[in-house]
């Protein structure tokens, strides 16, 4: 069974990366507009992650689109 992990990095991306592998799945490049401040994954469905910036952008991700699906301010 595949299992990810979502990283934020400083340059305000986020990156999903197979735990086994450490291989790269899916990169988010500037998720938000200024450093991002948390990350929330859904327990019903690993694909849907939530992100919130200082930006005060709330984002919601599919990592199977590999982009923001719903924004809210």
């Amino acid at each position: 069974q595949q299992r990810a992990s979502i990283d934020v990095f400083y340059d305000r991306s986020i990156v999903s990366l197979d735990s086994n592998t450490l291989a790269l799945t899916a990169k988010f490049p500037d998720a938000h507009n200024d450093l991002i401040s948390s990350l929330s994954t859904n327990k019903l469905n690993e694909n849907i992650f939530a992100s919130s910036g200082l930006d005060g952008v709330v984002g919601i991700w599919d990592l199977r689109e590999e982009k923001k699906f719903q924004s809210s301010k």
